[in-house]
């Protein structure tokens, strides 16, 4: 799934349900494909301990707003920190290289 066929055409501010493994996937495309920016990200427990994230996206271009929203249990949160702490540490190395060159 594309992150561009989630946007409402009718709507500037859209909300899309996406499962926790898409979540860096979709990230990726927004800003890297779409120069989408990270505006914001929010999280609320649910009573069941749950942890449902907010992750709002800027797409200036088209004057829209995405809102990718995900339930987080333990399992896929420490998934998605894990797939996050490789990328920071793959950029680190890149950053490294690059100031040696």
């Amino acid at each position: 799934m594309s992150a561009l066929e989630l946007l409402d055409p009718a709507s500037p501010v859209s909300v899309a349900q996406v499962d926790a493994d898409q979540l860096g996937a979709l990230s990726h495309e927004l800003a890297a494909e779409h120069g989408a920016r990270l505006a914001d990200l929010f999280g609320d427990e649910l009573e069941d301990g749950t942890v449902v994230v907010r992750v709002l996206y800027a797409l200036d271009r088209e004057r829209r707003y995405l809102i990718l929203e995900s339930a987080l249990d333990g399992e896929s949160s420490t998934r998605l920190l894990s797939s996050r702490s490789a990328s920071s540490t793959s950029s680190s190395a890149c950053g490294r290289q690059a100031a040696r060159a």
